[in-house]
C-alpha cells in the first residue's frame, strides 16, 4: 500500500479495515505495525487501533 510505504499507518489501517473480502489482513497490519513501530508512532497507531474496534468487529 502507498499509505504505509509513506509512513501513513493510520490511513493504511483505514483501507485495510475497508477491505471486507479479506479482514484477515487488517489483523495481520495491526500486529505487524505493534511490533515494528516505536515510542510516539506506537502509541499513535495503539490508539488509533482502540478507536477503531467497532469497526473490527464487524469485520471479525
Amino acid at each position: 500500500l502507498i499509505h504505509r510505504q509513506r509512513g501513513q499507518h493510520v490511513a493504511a489501517l483505514d483501507t485495510y479495515i475497508k477491505d471486507m473480502d479479506e479482514p484477515i489482513h487488517a489483523f495481520a497490519f495491526i500486529s505487524n505495525m505493534l511490533l515494528q513501530l516505536k515510542d510516539a508512532e506506537h502509541f499513535s497507531f495503539k490508539s488509533a487501533v482502540i478507536s477503531r474496534i467497532p469497526e473490527l468487529v464487524k469485520l471479525s
